[in-house]
């Protein structure tokens, strides 16, 4: 979900070059592994390892970030309070791909850069990156074109993957719509994905028979029949973790731009340049009637919002059974599956759709229950130097046969696996079927319309700390929020021109 669900660090790497006859290793200081919002290790210890093959031996170094959840092992394997979910999964793939490789191991970082480019631009351009890098492209499938940084991935998906019986082309394993949506604008691929991301809303089932709710809400006007009957029973309806639902409601009210938007890279996804090229050519305005109805739907979703709400624990409070319905991703539904303390019995449903009785500009849905890839792993520039691009590649192939891949993600049980044909975990399969159905019935891309990660982030800071709250909560009306963001568009188109160097002749 490009950058909503990436934690953008703003410290840079600190790495040192130490060594003799030409061996270097880095170390880089102070990381924050992504996904988690804190240290697994203090910052004071350092990842070192090596970029050169050494003692006759080819080594893959793996940075296993990922979207949810980070891959690389626990420091121990016994469960504990302080320890809930040891993990060591991807290591014991490696060791048997290692069998099936004499003279090659894989090293896997003991934490991760977390995908930030801040740390990874410097060890990019030295060539000096680990062999395989977690950045989730969502949101930097632009920034790394034209960078020689990453190996395109484009041949080798076109490729049979030798560990799938059968398999043609390494490509079919994975989901169309979502490899699409993922698709650079020079048209090349730049990654593997390794899972993708359940998301939607979590509700307490006993507050539901209680305030005499026996139909999941399907469309927004079930949904805010659903709040107002809890609120009826004393309890606040619906609190959101974070506004991904306001995403995907932008996609409900803006599919109908693809035709005239989504031109420059047919991929369904209007993509940020293409969003700029609307934007400029008058194509798309934020005084829209689609736009407007967008506004006042966002709006209106937060009409039971109890006061205080921008600073209240939604999970806390969801938890201890004082909220309705709260909005989440798959890390969150673990929490809550796995509290020992939750007195009562929740379930899972996809994001409410907006229908054409809902509004005149509803009736096309974004694909629910599942965001897409989340995790997706780079291999670097550095193979190049190293001459492990094909092994690389080879191991990435092997981490995507459908068995490794569900034993991979599982049992780190915070996403779906990417693959084709790799059982999602008995929590998720009822989001992942969902997507897989809307997918059946033409319901576009989660990121057809994502006008926030349009903005420059400048632009786009600006709106997550001033805009939109400054919107939802009164601040600012709706001609005052449209006047805003038009004038941050003018700005934003601006500045990415310069930065992205884009060549506005092709519009």
């Amino acid at each position: 979900m490009k950058r909503h669900l990436i934690w953008l660090f703003c410290l840079l790497a600190i790495f040192v070059l130490s060594g003799c006859t030409g061996n270097y290793s880095y170390i880089v200081k102070g990381l924050v592994p992504q996904g988690s919002g804190k240290a697994t290790n203090s910052s004071s210890e350092d990842i070192n390892y090596s970029t050169n093959n050494t003692g006759g031996e080819k080594v893959i170094v793996v940075d296993a970030g990922g979207g949810t959840g980070n891959y690389y092992s626990t420091k121990s394997m016994v469960k504990s309070d302080a320890n809930p979910y040891p993990y060591n999964e991807l290591r014991v793939l490696a060791d048997q791909w290692e069998k099936l490789h004499p003279g090659v191991k894989i090293q896997i970082l003991d934490t991760t850069f977390g995908g930030d480019p801040q740390r990874l631009i410097p060890l990019f351009i030295g060539k000096k990156a680990p062999d395989i890098v977690y950045m989730n492209m969502g949101a930097y499938k632009n920034m790394i074109v034209g960078k020689d940084w990453v190996i395109p991935s484009d041949s080798y998906l076109e490729k049979p993957n030798k560990y799938v019986p059968g398999n043609k082309h390494w490509i079919d394993q994975f989901n169309k719509v979502w490899v699409d949506a993922l698709r650079s604008p020079d048209g090349h691929l730049y990654w593997v994905g390794l899972d993708t991301i359940p998301i939607g809303i979590i509700y307490n089932k006993d507050m539901f028979e209680k305030a005499g709710i026996d139909k999941i809400p399907e469309t927004f006007g079930e949904f805010m029949d659903a709040q107002k009957k809890l609120r009826e029973v004393g309890v606040i309806p619906y609190l959101p973790l974070y506004h991904w639902y306001d995403i995907f409601l932008g996609g409900c009210f803006m599919n109908s731009y693809l035709p005239k938007m989504d031109v420059l890279v047919k991929d369904g996804v209007i993509d940020n340049q293409e969003f700029a090229r609307g934007f400029t050519k008058g194509i798309f305005s934020f005084d829209s009637p689609q736009f407007v109805a967008y506004l006042k739907f966002v709006k209106e979703k937060t009409k039971y919002y109890p006061k205080g709400w921008m600073t209240a624990n939604a999970l806390d409070l969801f938890l201890n059974g004082k909220v309705g319905m709260i909005e989440g991703i798959s890390i969150h539904m673990r929490t809550i599956s796995d509290d020992k303390s939750r007195k009562f019995d929740f379930g899972i449903m996809p994001y409410p759709i907006v229908s054409k009785e809902d509004s005149p500009y509803g009736g096309i849905g974004v694909v629910r229950g599942d965001a897409g890839y989340s995790t997706t792993w780079l291999v670097t520039n550095t193979t190049k130097v190293k001459g492990t691009t094909d092994l690389a590649f080879d191991f990435l192939q092997f981490l995507t046969e459908p068995h490794n891949n569900s034993l991979m993600v599982n049992k780190l049980g915070t996403a779906t696996p990417a693959v084709n044909g790799a059982e999602p975990l008995p929590l998720f399969k009822p989001l992942y079927d969902a997507a897989i159905e809307d997918q059946k019935k033409g319901f576009v891309d989660w990121h057809t319309f994502a006008l926030w990660d349009s903005l420059s982030l400048r632009a786009h800071d600006q709106f997550e700390t001033n805009y939109y709250p400054g919107y939802i909560l009164g601040k600012y009306s709706l001609k005052q929020m449209i006047d805003s963001l038009t004038a941050e568009m003018k700005i934003s188109v601006q500045e990415q021109i310069r930065q992205n160097h884009w060549d506005t002749s092709k519009w």
